[in-house]
């Protein structure tokens, strides 16, 4: 029965029963025998594509409500494979038994054997575990892929160690009955590497070939640790099921619930991300549907384009993946772009500048120039520093938003290519502002660059730029965006935030004395390896703000980063808190204190550069606080509820401070640092155990109790280390 007819009939009957069309039941029981829920702690997956007709879903994980594949399967020629998106989803050195089980079902079913030989490259402890399940087991290294090909029935592999010189061998080796598991975590292969899945990564490639794919993205838990093996949660995620309902949708044929769009549409959008170009079977299929009037796409904040539009957010998708293939000179700006980032008026000067880029600093290197979207810019380097990991980078707005369930603007508007060569033309259909972006430890010293074609844009650098030229002439240029630079710090805020700022020295000043409270209180040096940034996105991806490089704020927050005086008196809580992301290290921060510890940064930037303490933050009113104790303790002082509340777990912290000082927290902070790795905590138990010895021997006070009173647990073999202290009690305890 042809596939797309058995999918009809499924859409048509999805609130009625299970969807035709599913994984072979005997290999979906084969490989989820005995396994409830798979885990990957600290680990967050990406998705994988599944579209073949040989292929299935097997492990699902949720993004935005909706679910996507988070491990694929595939019968190919004789053989098998199995796609994991994270090497954390496939480990089985945590000791936890449907971990275990799931590993030991995976080799199995893809080596089509009880008993087979299996070759492991990476994925620590995996080699070990197996072993000891009673599995032939083969280490490997990358030089000796051969010898696993060579001599085992399964081979399992990081993705990201596969090069196109071995795709036909892995190929062959397939085809010809061998096992593949291949692992990778997608977003952070693209983030690591500043690469693109479908064209740069030979994984895909190869797994293209058999009916899978790794896609950008993250996915949530369905289960309270991890991913439930539930069957039910794999309805809809197969691609070509989707796109068979989604056709079926379109013609009228099959009425889709808003549930069911939402689905279809999250499967669509990320295969179309993931699949390298030139596959053959869906793309066709998916163009022919994305001609249609209904699928133009322009969001705007007055019109945002939500899940209810499915075809326009596919053609969203497809619009972004033919652009990236277009020469430069063909890139036409899109009409979505006049709305965000902004337009650049037609008789603003493009211009030519010569810049002098210090390749000692990595990442992005702010020019002061704007590309106009649509419109083709030159970058052109020495010859000798080209094809030296040098890029050039239009937009600051990186944040992705495929998942979100409404587009306030297209969904994803910055990109950076590689300067290869000595000229490069680049052009965006969104526009930007434009970099050069360095890579870590460049041998290369100060570089010579020319930028030709784009616009002039708001600049002040502290220490280079004189507030004269700034008022005469900087902060009217022309360009939609601008930025506000320290050897710290960079702010990048709409142009129109800073016509009529004229004094950026003294803003600026505050943020550097935000950034060194920050490096302070971390112990780390002040001078930084390049500077922290904040970016204002119309729509970010998670999140009222969230940090990372850059950080990212809705526009909302630009008026108070900009105003001195303001900062001053009001402080800012979300900015400081997501700067403190960035400075907060896991060593001292466990399992319920993500959003705790980050805070210590918060209070302190407060306290010592706002002069507010205290009341820093709504929620740290001493009555409140009082309360939130007195009924914590009422109940019980129990440890989930302890870590379920950030601002409770922070009166812990806030009453040690309160006791010891500020200093106590750096010194503790820097003893961390100065610590060698093996003495180092590497899991929670050891974190709290660790956090609570290191404090006390720094304050000459035992902390056990006041561990205990909180709930907090700790090992015997923790409090027997400090028992030679004091006790100490906060007061009125």
């Amino acid at each position: 029965m042809d596939r797309s007819l058995v999918l009809l009939c499924s859409v048509a009957c999805l609130t009625l029963g299970p969807v035709l069309g599913a994984p072979p039941p005997e290999d979906l029981t084969a490989l989820l025998e005995g396994v409830d829920e798979v885990t990957a702690p600290g680990c967050i997956p990406g998705p994988v594509c599944v579209f073949s007709d040989d292929a299935f879903a097997v492990l699902a994980g949720r993004s935005e409500g909706q679910y996507v594949p988070l491990a694929g399967a595939a019968h190919f020629g004789e053989g098998r494979v199995v796609a994991i998106g994270h090497e954390g989803l496939f480990s089985a050195s945590d000791d936890r038994l449907d971990n275990l089980r799931w590993a030991a079902n995976v080799v199995r079913w893809a080596g089509g054997l009880d008993a087979p030989v299996v070759a492991v490259q990476g994925h620590g402890g995996l080699a070990e575990a197996l072993a000891q399940e009673g599995f032939e087991v083969i280490a490997l290294d990358g030089q000796r892929l051969g010898e696993g090909l060579d001599a085992a029935d399964v081979l399992v592999i990081g993705a990201s160690s596969v090069g196109e010189a071995q795709l036909d061998d892995l190929r062959a080796f397939v085809a010809e009955g061998g096992g593949l598991v291949a692992s990778l975590c997608p977003w952070g292969w693209m983030q690591v590497t500043g690469l693109d899945l479908r064209r740069d990564l030979p994984a895909n490639v190869l797994l293209a070939g058999m009916g899978l794919a790794f896609a950008p993205g993250m996915a949530d838990r369905t289960g309270r640790d991890g991913y439930l093996t539930d069957p039910s949660n794999l309805q809809l995620t197969h691609a070509g099921e989707a796109l068979s309902a989604m056709e079926a949708h379109a013609s009228g044929s099959v009425a889709l619930s808003e549930a069911e769009l939402g689905q279809v549409s999250a499967v669509l959008s990320t295969v179309m991300r993931g699949v390298p170009e030139g596959e053959s079977a869906l793309m066709p299929r998916f163009r022919a549907l994305c001609a249609s009037p209904e699928a133009a796409c322009e969001p705007s904040e007055d019109a945002p384009v939500g899940a209810d539009r499915p075809l326009a957010r596919l053609a969203a998708t497809l619009y972004l993946s033919d652009a990236a293939e277009l020469p430069a000179d063909q890139v036409d700006a899109h009409p979505s772009a006049a709305s965000f980032p902004g337009a650049v008026p037609m008789d603003a000067q493009r211009v030519e500048r010569v810049l002098t880029v210090d390749t000692s600093v990595p990442d992005w290197h702010s020019t002061g120039l704007y590309a106009a979207p649509g419109e083709v810019i030159e970058v052109e380097l020495p010859v000798e520093s080209a094809g030296q990991g040098l890029a050039v980078r239009i937009g600051c707005h990186t944040d992705t938003i495929w998942h979100l369930n409404q587009w306030k603007r297209f969904p994803e508007i910055s990109r950076a290519w590689p300067l290869e060569e000595t000229n490069t033309r680049v052009a965006s259909p969104f526009g930007g502002p434009v970099y050069i972006v360095c890579p870590r430890s460049s041998d290369l010293g100060e570089v010579s660059v020319t930028v030709r074609g784009a616009v002039e844009a708001p600049l002040y650098r502290r220490g280079v730029t004189t507030p004269e030229e700034w008022t005469r002439s900087l902060r009217e240029a022309r360009a939609p965006w601008a930025e506000l630079a320290t050897d710290k710090l960079v702010i990048s805020v709409p142009s129109e935030a800073v016509r009529a700022l004229d004094g950026p020295e003294r803003l600026l000043s505050f943020w550097d004395q935000v950034m060194d409270a920050c490096a302070d209180l971390a112990a780390v040096p002040r001078d930084r390896e390049r500077p922290e940034r904040y970016v204002p996105d119309m729509q970010i991806s998670a999140g009222y703000m969230h940090s990372g490089y850059p950080i990212m704020t809705h526009l909302d927050a630009v008026d108070l980063s900009v105003d001195v005086d303001r900062l001053l008196t009001e402080g800012s809580w979300g900015h400081f808190h997501e700067m403190g992301h960035n400075h907060q290290s896991g060593h001292w921060t466990f399992d319920g204190t993500g959003e705790v510890t980050v805070n210590l940064f918060s209070l302190y930037v407060s306290e010592t550069v706002c002069n507010i303490a205290g009341d820093a933050h709504p929620a740290l009113d001493a009555s409140e606080s009082q309360e939130r104790l007195r009924q914590y303790l009422a109940d019980g002082a129990d440890f989930e509820a302890w870590k379920g509340s950030p601002f409770l777990a922070l009166t812990m912290y806030q009453q040690l401070q309160q006791a010891f000082g500020w200093q106590a927290f750096i010194d503790v902070f820097a003893g961390y640092r100065e610590s060698p790795e093996q003495a180092l905590p590497h899991n929670d138990d050891q974190k709290r155990d660790q956090w609570m010895v290191r404090f006390s021997r720094q304050v000459g006070r035992n902390l056990g109790p006041f561990f205990d009173a909180w709930g907090v647990p700790v090992s015997g073999e923790a409090k027997a280390e400090i028992a030679d202290l004091p006790v100490w009690m906060p007061d009125n305890s």
